[in-house]
């Protein structure tokens, strides 16, 4: 069971295992920060929230974890994957200095590194069977900072890239989360030269934590019931002036980690960071993929983003909206524009064009049948839309038998009747395939 009391802006939950969960918000919401704490009955930190710098004040937050890395991982490629620090991230094994991702490092910037995962391979530190020491230090310029996404060792062969590390880390192979840690914030002049990251270093006085504070989950009778550490009031408020980038990195943590929605590709710039909030959808027909991408309007900032597309390898990409060919497939550069919705295709082949066979003459008041085929290099043809326009002798449209074709195998007929009172003379029969833009023209005499 779970007793909730709401009072003057915190919200006190006290479940059953013994651990009482507090938020404490200031106003507005999460656009000046959060504390978001818990305790044991005794008072005693359960876990502990992002350290928070108070507008423009730089700050360290140090993270201390020991951890017995399980001895079936030896003689495997030991990597650590940060799903994202904010901001900069100073990594210690047993002492010595491991691995650095820092805006300087990387050359990011502040409004970028909080939210980039980095993966990195620890291999030569790390002792299978054997207790490590891991700390983090975590350098803040300015709002809510920390390790604020989850941290996991994962065993696995060399040279595998961030990408295929996170599909282990989805696929649970050889994974070791990584979340009780000890924490301290700006205490007295703590910096590098006090060995924080010692094996020796006494750290006791330090807060107990667990990273990734945003929620909390307890599996319970086949499903799963979830504890939202903070508040919803006021989002839509802040999503108007674009201050509710944090709730929404909670509620994507959320949708991936507990009921593993995934997007069907993650839209990054071009220099390697997230391109902000994207929303991508995918519609399968047959061998096409057809993906929605969707840049929020009134979010983030409002310029153009060049961004790269990771469209699969051996396919070809369309964006339909122009009707233009980009290329095949791997990584497509593109350009968003805010609030501007882009579509594009994905076909196992590239389209060469369309045939329009209609015949030589037809009949007022008689059926005209109108066979219609897209052409590709390719046996096995996918589905495709047609869109057909019919003009008379004049020029004019006939708008009324304008119709959009759809040919689950690439071909179809196309047929209608002329009106017993339409014009006689040399009609046209227009046809434009749907995603490349490829189109046909035919003419024949109507008597």
């Amino acid at each position: 069971s779970l007793e909730v009391r709401r009072g003057r802006g915190t919200l006190v939950a006290d479940i059953a295992d013994g651990v009482r969960f507090e938020s404490i918000f200031h106003e507005p919401v999460i656009a000046d920060g959060a504390d978001m704490r818990a305790y044991h009955d005794d008072g005693t930190p359960a876990f502990f929230r992002h350290h928070y710098s108070g507008g423009s004040t730089n700050s360290f937050g140090w993270y201390r974890l020991r951890r017995k890395i399980p001895a079936e991982f030896a003689g495997k490629n030991l990597y650590l994957v940060f799903e994202a620090v904010d901001e900069d991230t100073y990594l210690y094994i047993n002492g010595t200095k491991a691995f650095e991702h820092s805006c300087e490092s990387e050359g990011l910037v502040p409004d970028d590194i909080w939210e980039t995962p980095f993966s990195c391979d620890v291999s030569e530190f790390l002792r299978p069977g054997q207790e490590d020491l891991l700390a983090v230090g975590v350098y803040n310029r300015a709002g809510m900072g920390g390790i604020h996404k989850p941290v996991y060792v994962v065993a696995a062969e060399a040279g595998l890239d961030l990408a295929a590390l996170q599909q282990r880390v989805r696929d649970g192979t050889d994974v070791l989360p990584l979340s009780d840690w000890r924490f301290a914030l700006d205490v007295g002049k703590l910096g590098m030269d006090e060995k924080w990251y010692a094996v020796d270093f006494d750290d006791a006085a330090w807060a107990p934590m667990r990273t990734h504070t945003g929620w909390q989950g307890q599996g319970f009778s086949g499903g799963e019931a979830v504890y939202l550490n903070t508040d919803l009031y006021g989002y839509i408020d802040l999503r108007r002036t674009g201050q509710e980038r944090q709730l929404r990195e909670l509620f994507t943590e959320l949708l991936v980690q507990v009921d593993h929605l995934y997007p069907p590709f993650e839209v990054k710039q071009r220099y390697g960071s997230a391109a902000g909030r994207v929303e991508v959808t995918r519609h399968v027909d047959g061998d096409t993929w057809y993906c929605g991408v969707m840049p929020s309007f009134d979010v983030d900032d409002k310029d153009p983003r060049e961004v790269i597309l990771p469209f699969p390898e051996g396919k070809h990409v369309y964006d339909v909206r122009a009707r233009e060919y980009l290329g095949p497939g791997g990584p497509i550069d593109d350009t968003l524009y805010t609030g501007r919705p882009e579509m594009y295709a994905v076909l196992p082949y590239e389209v060469a064009g369309l045939s329009v066979r209609a015949p030589q003459r037809a009949t007022r008041g008689e059926s005209v049948e109108i066979p219609i085929s897209v052409v590709a290099r390719t046996d096995d043809m996918g589905p495709h839309a047609v869109r057909v326009e019919v003009s008379l002798p004049d020029g004019r449209l006939v708008e009324y038998l304008a119709r959009t074709l759809y040919l689950p195998e690439g071909e179809g007929i196309y047929s209608f009747v002329p009106a017993l009172n339409s014009l006689a003379g040399r009609w046209t029969v227009n046809a434009v395939e749907a995603v490349s833009g490829k189109q046909v023209s035919t003419h024949f005499e109507v008597q």
